[in-house]
């Protein structure tokens, strides 16, 4: 049996579920239901969210707890692992579909966070939008990144922070994030730390942990982790200029 971790996402790969249990088979079930009793008999430990229709034909959208997604043929023979791309011919460009589920799940996850564990930078009632950055105090392009806040505050981009110290509980990192966090004053900690400064150790109950665990839920491979109000998820430095036309086009 392939472990689950092999099958999210990546090129496409094909597993039969063709010989599993008569009960399956004996009472013919059709669609999600078919497809999610024949893969959970193949796969028992894959925890599915639910089973839903794409909008590609015969094939079925498998959602997993945590946003990865699979799909299957409608007859629960073939198990594909890998995104479905819609390729739009007139704006020329691959159009990722899973990924629209994917920015839904971190919009949803990131909306029931505790306004309490973000620590913001800007106007909050003056903002054109607010963007929340994945950040590591230790990582020398979040610190670039930092260093331009004001182009952001200018056109009223709000930065609102959560940890992701990379390297992981215990680290150096970690402890530096948690003393932020912690601070009598969280904004001028966190802004000392990404402008090369210490600051005092300090510890309390915080969402370090929590911030570090879900940017892992993310698919996170670096820092900094930039999620654009659709739950768009992008990488390293983007322009205040680009980024506030990225976030108008998603209003168009």
């Amino acid at each position: 049996m392939a472990p689950i971790k092999e099958l999210i996402p990546g090129v496409f790969f094909f597993f039969s579920l063709a010989c599993f249990g008569a009960e399956v088979l004996e009472a013919k079930k059709k669609g999600a239901e078919l497809v999610k009793a024949n893969v959970i008999t193949v796969l028992p430990d894959l925890p599915i969210e639910r089973v839903v229709e794409s909008v590609v034909k015969g094939v079925y959208q498998i959602q997993i707890e945590g946003g990865a997604i699979l799909h299957a043929s409608e007859d629960g023979r073939y198990l594909i692992a890998g995104d479905i791309f819609e390729m739009d011919i007139n704006q020329a460009e691959l159009i990722n579909l899973a990924d629209q589920h994917r920015r839904v799940f971190r919009q949803t996850k990131i909306k029931n966070l505790d306004s309490r564990e973000f620590i913001n930078f800007g106007n909050l009632s003056t903002t054109t939008a607010i963007v929340t950055v994945f950040t590591d105090v230790d990582c020398e392009v979040c610190r670039e990144l930092h260093s331009r806040l004001s182009e952001y505050h200018d056109i009223g981009i709000v930065i609102r922070y959560l940890a992701y110290p990379r390297a992981g509980p215990g680290s150096s990192s970690f402890e530096k994030m948690v003393s932020a966090w912690c601070a009598a004053d969280p904004q001028t900690a966190l802004n000392k730390l990404l402008s090369g400064e210490d600051i005092p150790v300090d510890t309390c109950e915080n969402p370090v942990e929590t911030h570090f665990d879900l940017a892992g839920v993310f698919g996170a491979k670096g820092t900094p982790v930039i999620v654009l109000p659709d739950g768009q998820m992008l990488y390293g430095i983007i322009a205040a200029d680009e980024m506030l036309a990225k976030i108008k086009g998603l209003e168009n």
